[in-house]
């Protein structure tokens, strides 16, 4: 399932992002198959997307895009997510320049957000019994620091 996490538009543009919820990867095959190819799609005008592109072409034009640039992210090989640009008013050449800056964009955020979930990964292991997966002593010692404060005592 694809959702639009994060949207940003220039003042007058009506902003997409409850419309882009939800969408399940199997009705846009094409685009999918880009991105896990890890291939950048920058299309200058969506009106002359391939047939093969229907679907994709049919979202975008619902939302009155009418340039687009997306630039996959990655991390060890497997696809993560994707940032995209579009444009509504005009067609748009992205420059070179552009795109190398948005590639770069990329893998800044996928790194971070791998690590974000590496280190909630390592906190999971820390605070929990790798048998049970219950709550441990460390977990036990940490709350009670937290709690101790005027506010809470006595603890016990």
């Amino acid at each position: 399932i694809m959702n639009n996490t994060h949207e940003w538009c220039a003042q007058g543009i009506e902003p997409q992002i409850d419309n882009l919820q939800g969408i399940p990867v199997e009705i846009i095959p094409w685009w999918m198959e880009k991105l896990n190819r890890f291939e950048i799609i920058n299309i200058y005008n969506v009106e002359d997307m391939q047939l093969a592109a229907a679907v994709e072409k049919e979202i975008l034009e619902s939302q009155s895009i009418r340039s687009v640039l997306v630039v996959p992210m990655a991390f060890a090989g497997k696809l993560t997510g994707f940032i995209g640009f579009d444009s509504v008013e005009d067609n748009k050449i992205w420059k070179e320049e552009q795109i190398s800056i948005l590639i770069v964009l990329a893998e800044i955020i996928s790194n971070a957000l791998v690590r974000h979930q590496r280190e909630e990964e390592i906190r999971y292991i820390n605070f929990h019994d790798s048998l049970t997966r219950l709550y441990n002593r460390a977990f036990l010692e940490e709350e009670m620091k937290r709690l101790d404060t005027e506010r809470q005592l006595p603890i016990m």
